[in-house]
């Protein structure tokens, strides 16, 4: 029920979608960016069971402008209106020097997991899905045989990352992660999540990918660093952030595209900025991406 009358969601009408949309708004569920996966989850739903796609037409498209011109009321009251922006490198530098600094589990483990994400480029759902079989850290470097929404769940795709002195001496990235790996090695089993600490809760739902955007909202205020004045950092964040940087320092546009996963080089682009610039922080992460220099006559 909507408000007036009762409806039929199979099949369901345009004005029903727009109705049960409005419905999520109102709940704090949906918002303008988000609207997509609603209505094509509706449409497929239809078009599989035979019926019209019922989310499409004049007054649905003007549904989203109606979003827009809402949520801009909602930032005017809360004087606040932000995008989503790149997390730079020095930011994630300081969260990696925390990490390698603190006596706190908890700390050292929110630390490993931000770092982590920002150097595979990883979405916040593939950060977070990460089981301890699915790490491999040796004398070659570290694999991660990663999950996520663009790899299908009968392959195996392990992203490797190598040590390289050329530009992180110290390897500070692998210390960082082989820390945190040493220290949960004591109790977790092979398919318990690799973010867990002793006794904590393995079933999925308690693993949601916002809780990547959760812990970065932890550590910022730790490592003394914040969004500028209409930019935020979220999860999704450290996957441009990554990117971002990686092409600030002349890393290839394809070898960005394969070691993100992304599927195509329309993807990719939406993620890349040239207003990014090259940062020490930024050689320190992606520096052994670089072509070597050819060895001497």
């Amino acid at each position: 029920m909507y408000k007036w009358r009762a409806r039929r969601y199979l099949p369901a009408t345009e004005s029903t979608v727009i109705l049960y949309l409005c419905h999520l708004r109102d709940e704090g569920q949906v918002h303008e960016s988000s609207l997509n996966p609603y209505m094509a989850a509706i449409n497929q739903t239809h078009e599989d069971l035979g019926f019209p796609r019922p989310a499409l037409g004049h007054y649905t498209s003007l549904l989203r402008k109606g979003f827009r011109d809402a949520e801009g009321d909602d930032f005017d009251a809360d004087h606040e209106r932000a995008s989503r922006a790149p997390v730079p490198a020095d930011v994630i530098y300081a969260i990696l020097q925390l990490g390698l600094k603190t006596s706190e589990p908890a700390v050292l483990r929110m630390c490993a997991c931000i770092v982590l994400c920002y150097c595979w480029y990883n979405r916040a759902d593939t950060g977070m899905l990460v089981l301890r079989r699915d790490v491999t850290i040796d004398d070659f470097g570290i694999t991660i045989n990663q999950q996520g929404k663009t790899i299908a769940r009968n392959q195996a795709c392990p992203v490797h990352r190598r040590p390289d002195a050329r530009f992180d001496r110290q390897q500070e990235v692998l210390r960082l992660i082989r820390r945190w790996d040493q220290h949960s090695a004591d109790y977790q089993a092979p398919t318990d999540h690799y973010w867990s600490l002793q006794g904590e809760d393995q079933q999925a739902k308690r693993w949601p990918a916002s809780l990547v955007t959760k812990w970065l909202n932890r550590l910022l205020p730790l490592v003394k660093c914040s969004p500028p004045a209409g930019e935020k950092w979220t999860g999704h964040s450290l996957r441009s952030g990554g990117a971002c940087a990686s092409l600030a320092i002349g890393v290839g546009f394809f070898h960005i595209q394969q070691y993100g996963v992304w599927k195509s080089i329309t993807s990719v682009q939406r993620y890349l900025s040239l207003f990014t610039l090259a940062s020490r922080a930024a050689y320190i992460f992606f520096g052994w991406m670089l072509p070597a220099p050819p060895p001497p006559a």
